[in-house]
């Protein structure tokens, strides 16, 4: 598990490859984590930084000109030490974020009828409780913001996957 301490220096490096007026935003929600003893926080800052390291690799240009030169930019947002700094953290988080769910999956897949199954899943999902970073969402004055953060990084990751 990567410490909280190694969460705020990862914070701080995306925020610093951000810059000022963000080209590409990297930036996580680390200013919160100092401030707070909050596990759902926490949490979501891992999912945030997880999300972080899969965008890293994709090339999106901007969608509106840029101050500066947008060589440089680029070089800022893709220089292979920071980007080797957070594939070095993905393994633990995919571990740790998603490993538990993908067990649980498996073996509740595992000898089940597909026809049965699918069907199921739905009303599983509708029923379950909720986990501590959807308490959190819940609870946060952001949540709006974070549900449009969510959505508007969940479209650039389907056309950048899609694209390929």
């Amino acid at each position: 598990m990567i410490s909280r301490h190694d969460l705020e220096l990862i914070g701080k490096d995306l925020t610093a490859r951000a810059g000022q007026t963000p080209v590409y935003d990297t930036r996580v929600d680390i200013e919160d984590l100092a401030l707070a003893d909050d596990p759902a926080l926490e949490l979501h800052i891992r999912h945030q930084i997880l999300l972080r390291a899969y965008q890293s690799r994709y090339m999106l240009l901007p969608s509106e000109p840029v101050s500066g030169s947008i060589i440089d930019a680029l070089n800022q947002h893709f220089d292979p030490l920071a980007i080797g700094r957070l594939d070095a953290v993905r393994p633990a988080l995919e571990a740790e974020l998603i490993g538990p769910s993908l067990e649980n999956a498996s073996r509740a897949a595992q000898g089940a009828d597909y026809n049965v199954y699918v069907p199921a899943l739905v009303s599983e999902l509708r029923n379950a409780t909720a986990d501590l970073f959807l308490e959190y969402l819940g609870q946060s004055p952001f949540r709006s913001e974070h549900y449009k953060n969510f959505l508007i990084q969940s479209s650039a990751d389907l056309l950048a996957e899609a694209s390929a």
